[in-house]
């Protein structure tokens, strides 16, 4: 709780709940729901170690949802305001990317007496960033110390350092987003479950239509988080209703061509904002499943067809 800066009652335990996943099942889950753990186990697995590093990093997550708003705020500005462009990045990964350092790396360890030398997650940025951080997270722990200044500024410069192209990837921004979406393209639920069908997505606002005031106000409070817009042609004009908080959104438009299903990523002051243009709702999966594979799409400041 220290090493978080945690506001985690005393009194308040944890409740741990076991399922069983078919042994056919090659990867297992967990989910965290404030006191209570959800833990998949596939029937036959005897590693209790590797349950052990679960159940621990779905407490992780807990105990980073307990920061007060206080250290929250003021962990993400120390990223935000890094002298590197990757602190933005770092800090998409680092809620997950702790979790499996911590649980699955140092309470395995803890219990195993030596570390899992296999994968920690099924994702290359987590599992990779996770590695990147295990030392600088084990030296936190032994000495009883608190993320702060110098941990953010190791943090982001080991993420840098693990994957240096990272800023031209569209998974780098696909982590924590804001949706909007025009009207025309029905339920945000099947929108949602498309894009994290292609993206591992730890947080996703959405709201329909772009214009609605619940819409603007998902823009104005998540203002960290990357801000996707996926409208039709026949919608396009009413992007600009967006214009009093992302200013410029209005003249990234007119950069799209008249016709043809189109995707852009801009930068918008310290938000990173995707666009996709559809032709036809109907386009959508397939739209959706061409990001998820798509590493790199075109440069920076323009649309490309789809």
């Amino acid at each position: 709780m220290k090493f978080y800066k945690a506001s985690w009652p005393n009194d308040q335990a944890f409740t741990v709940s076991f399922y069983p996943i078919p042994r056919t099942a090659t990867v297992s889950n967990g989910q965290s729901y404030g006191a209570f753990e959800s833990v998949g186990i596939i029937i036959g697995d005897t590693n209790l170690e590797g349950k052990f590093g679960v159940v621990f990093h779905e407490m992780c997550h807990s105990l980073y949802a307990a920061q007060t708003a206080e250290f929250q705020q003021r962990l993400s500005d120390l990223f935000m305001k890094s002298r590197s462009k990757f602190g933005r990045v770092a800090y998409t990964w680092l809620n997950e990317s702790l979790a499996t350092a911590i649980g699955n790396g140092w309470a395995y360890e803890k219990t195993k007496g030596k570390m899992d030398k296999t994968e920690w997650y099924h994702h290359s940025k987590i599992d990779g960033f996770a590695h990147a951080l295990y030392p600088l997270v084990t030296k936190y722990l032994a000495s009883g110390r608190a993320m702060d200044q110098d941990f953010v500024s190791s943090a982001v410069s080991a993420f840098e350092k693990k994957f240096p192209g990272a800023l031209e990837e569209l998974e780098t921004y696909m982590g924590e987003i804001v949706l909007l979406a025009s009207s025309d393209f029905g339920s945000m639920a099947d929108m949602r479950r498309e894009l994290r069908q292609q993206f591992n997505i730890s947080s996703i606002s959405s709201s329909s239509p772009i214009d609605a005031p619940q819409s603007l106000k998902q823009v104005e409070h998540n203002e960290r988080a990357t801000l996707l817009v996926v409208v039709t042609l026949a919608e396009r004009k009413k992007v600009a209703a967006l214009e009093s908080l992302v200013p410029g959104v209005s003249a990234l438009m007119a950069k799209a061509a008249a016709s043809g299903d189109q995707f852009g990523q801009f930068d918008v002051g310290a938000r990173r904002v995707l666009i996709l243009i559809l032709s036809e709702p109907a386009g959508l999966h397939e739209a959706v499943e061409w990001m998820g594979k798509t590493k790199r799409v075109g440069k920076l400041g323009e649309f490309v067809s789809i």
